[in-house]
């Protein structure tokens, strides 16, 4: 649950590293973002190393979580549950 009724920006980021691997189309309908938004996100975690995009063109075609984005998701993750916040999602790991 989030703490608003909006989504926090790390809630946006949790949800977009949960994901893993795919598509960015599947990613921005799954996690429920405007392209704009997308973008925004996506831009962000490239640079922070967070995911690798494939690229066709200017386009993201794809996208890869990587293991300094698997690390972030974990830790994410616990900091949710030490201060109770349901992430809305049932994952094992």
């Amino acid at each position: 649950m989030s703490v608003g009724n909006r989504r926090s920006e790390l809630e946006i980021i949790r949800d977009i590293l949960s994901f893993g691997n795919g598509r960015t189309t599947v990613l921005r309908y799954g996690v429920n973002l405007s392209h704009a938004q997308m973008q925004k996100y996506l831009g962000f975690m490239e640079k922070s190393g967070l995911f690798e995009l494939e690229r066709h063109g200017s386009r993201a075609l794809s996208f890869r979580i990587t293991d300094k984005g698997r690390d972030a998701l974990t830790q994410m993750d616990r900091l949710f549950e030490l201060v109770g916040i349901d992430s809305g999602r049932d994952r094992e790991e």
